[in-house]
């Protein structure tokens, strides 16, 4: 792990125990700096507000310059901004735009598609999510439950999260009780922090 990626794991630890004001102090050199990573994580902090006041426009520009390395995540939340029919937070209607969202959309998946296919968990999470959602792609469950159980398989915890989610929806072809309970079970485990509790 280098210099740079070492400061980054920091800044996202010191997130996890809510100590915004020291982890910006990491991320925003680093984006600053073109660490597209660090740029992703100031586009989502703006987005969500997590540590800072929630600020569109500022969410924009980081995923941008993002996006400009192909981050593929970026892709994928600027495809989410402008996406017509989102309700967020400080975000004014006119700045939605049904072409841009699913350019960036489609783009997010293409890379997804790209990392997926060589092993890396989080790229299939977010393929899995793409084909639940039908972003950038055609809807399609038993792909999105597909790539849920790959990046389960390749260690992605949050993607038990997501198949607990599907299986325990009550009423779709989906809902398997016995199956939702697993992977519940599989979350208190690992005293996983993405359990939903029912």
């Amino acid at each position: 792990m280098n210099k740079i990626e070492f400061k980054f794991k920091n800044a996202l630890k010191l997130q996890e125990k809510k100590e915004y004001a020291k982890a910006l102090k990491i991320l925003i050199p680093l984006a600053q700096n073109g660490f597209s990573k660090a740029q992703r994580i100031l586009g989502e902090s703006y987005l969500q507000g997590i540590g800072v006041n929630i600020n569109i426009n500022k969410s924009i520009f980081w995923f941008t310059k993002a996006s400009e390395q192909n981050d593929a995540v970026s892709f994928y939340w600027l495809g989410f901004i402008y996406e017509p029919g989102m309700d967020i937070k400080g975000m004014e209607i006119k700045i939605k735009n049904h072409d841009k969202s699913k350019k960036f959309y489609e783009l997010a998946v293409k890379f997804f598609q790209k990392d997926a296919e060589d092993a890396d968990a989080e790229a299939m999470r977010w393929l899995a999510i793409c084909y639940q959602t039908g972003s950038g792609i055609t809807q399609n469950f038993e792909k999105a439950i597909y790539w849920f159980e790959r990046a389960l398989e390749h260690g992605n915890l949050f993607a038990a999260n997501d198949l607990f989610t599907i299986y325990s929806q009550k009423g779709t072809p989906w809902y398997d009780e016995q199956k939702a309970r697993g992977f519940y079970d599989k979350l208190k485990r690992t005293k996983s922090q993405v359990v939903y509790e029912k």
